[in-house]
């Protein structure tokens, strides 16, 4: 339920599918705490379809643009044109982003749950199962299985998805 998952639970459920948003957090105010976030302009149709521009503006987010310097080109900076990018912290973001997806309906939150297994029926995905901290188990059937569990994905191991990593040749 970070804001990988949450933006595709919520993108889900408004196009009329149900969802079980599971994280293995117990706390609905997690946030990813080695990150300060600024989100790019690139991102601001996605902001303004979830319904989260209006909840950043509330919250205070900053707007900004964007201007780069580098020893190899000198400044760069974006075209006026282009929409400003916002600025706010992890702290503030995820969980706003948390309760966005949780309020809407077709959406069930479920926090302090770890996916431990894939679940199929004739070989086909079916669903996951998980367990909270005292080692319950609890089954999710489900068509469609979205792991947004981030780098080194333990439900992409589950599914035996090989990962990827593929040099990105940012030097900032």
């Amino acid at each position: 339920a970070g804001i990988a998952g949450c933006t595709a639970a919520r993108f889900f459920a408004l196009a009329g599918a149900r969802v079980a948003l599971i994280d293995r957090n117990p706390d609905p105010d997690a946030y990813k705490v080695v990150c300060t976030h600024a989100i790019q302009s690139s991102a601001t149709p996605a902001i303004e379809r979830l319904g989260l521009a209006p909840l950043l503006e509330a919250r205070g987010a900053v707007r900004t643009g964007a201007r780069f310097w580098t020893p190899f080109s000198d400044w760069i900076m974006l075209p006026d044109d282009l929409p400003r990018a916002w600025g706010i912290t992890r702290r503030s973001l995820d969980p706003m982003l948390r309760t966005l997806a949780a309020e809407t309906p077709g959406v069930e939150l479920v926090l302090g749950q770890t996916v431990v297994e894939l679940t199929a029926d004739s070989g086909r995905p079916a669903g996951v199962r998980a367990i909270d901290r005292d080692g319950r188990s609890r089954s999710f059937g489900a068509r469609l299985v979205v792991a947004a569990d981030g780098r080194g994905s333990g439900i992409a191991r589950l599914a035996r998805v090989p990962g990827r990593v593929r040099r990105h040749g940012r030097f900032f």
